[in-house]
């Protein structure tokens, strides 16, 4: 017990290195999930000087990398457009992971680098999921075997994202659906609002577009709940875009508007594409055709800078249909 401040102090270096590197690791988190992913990346930093000393546990270093590798692999979808280091650290961690024999470890380390090649091919417009598939595959598996019911959630939910993707959308209504159905259960907020959104797109195929009103607006308060604000910007993206769709030009504007401002706070370059794109439709869908290209070329230099390829197709086609 230290006398100055009256705190349980490990008895051995090992366990303090747990202790302190499982803080670094929520701090790190909090810092992500409040949009200061810089602070978060210097937190990682400081942790994985740490994490390297030889009296940390295998067990505590993988999952310092698995948290590092994940905040990494948002960087370089949200902001960057860089893969190199997630991809390092999380292979890396599958390793450490493997060699402790904790499956939930694995699970976790394995599904994490399943998001960074998803988000890695969602980035360059690649249309091979399959290695993210294999990665969700094996850790769904592992979490089975382990009874890890949110795990379980978390796999399944990105099994559904590459069915969508894939344009297998029968399979991939069954993943959310399930994903949705088990988190509420549960109470798993996070995994609800994921599962919310994604039904909310199959209404939307579906053409019911006041129930995925509703999916899209039940996600934005789960986000908004468990304090995700760097997710934020989609959930009110998508809201949008539903009274988009139905013409309420002034609702649509309202979130997007919303929407955009976040990003550009928190300098979400990907989430401020998408934005600025809709907001240049809904000028152009009203004839202000100047305001609406302004947008579009925001969209446009956003989406080079971070060498997202859907975003420079779609802004680049608008951008040329204007000189023609």
């Amino acid at each position: 017990m230290n006398p100055e401040f009256g705190l349980e102090i490990p008895t051995s270096r090992t366990e303090q290195y747990t202790v302190v590197l499982n803080g670094l690791c929520r701090i790190a988190e909090s810092y992500f999930y409040a949009g200061r992913i810089d602070d978060s990346v210097h937190v990682l930093t400081a942790g994985e000087q740490l994490a390297d000393g030889s009296d940390v546990q295998p067990r505590d270093l993988a999952a310092l990398l698995i948290c590092s590798g994940y905040i990494h692999a948002w960087r370089g979808s949200l902001i960057t457009g860089e893969y190199d280091i997630p991809f390092a650290i999380l292979n890396r961690a599958v390793q450490v992971a493997k060699a402790t024999r904790d499956e939930k470890l694995l699970a976790r380390a394995l599904d994490t680098l399943g998001v960074t090649c998803y988000n890695h091919a969602m980035t360059l417009a690649d249309a091979d999921f399959d290695t993210a598939l294999s990665h969700f595959q094996q850790a769904l598996t592992l979490r089975e075997t382990a009874h890890d019911q949110r795990g379980i959630c978390e796999s399944l939910f990105n099994i559904g994202l590459v069915a969508e993707r894939k344009r297998q959308y029968d399979e991939a209504l069954t993943a959310f659906t399930t994903v949705y159905s088990t988190a509420k259960q549960q109470n798993y907020k996070s995994e609800m609002a994921g599962a919310a959104r994604h039904l909310g797109f199959a209404h939307i195929r579906a053409g019911n577009l006041d129930q995925a009103l509703d999916c899209f607006q039940e996600a934005q308060l789960l986000i908004e709940e468990t304090g995700q604000k760097i997710f934020l910007p989609f959930a009110q993206l998508s809201v949008g875009e539903v009274f988009h769709m139905q013409h309420k030009w002034k609702q649509a504007q309202q979130y997007y508007q919303m929407a955009y401002e976040i990003a550009q706070k928190m300098q979400i370059k990907r989430a401020s594409v998408q934005i600025a794109y809709s907001l240049g439709e809904v000028y152009e869908e009203q004839s202000n055709v100047d305001q609406a290209y302004a947008y579009y070329e925001i969209a446009y230099n956003l989406a080079t800078a971070i060498n997202f390829q859907l975003g420079i197709t779609l802004c680049g086609a608008k951008l040329q249909s204007r000189t023609q």
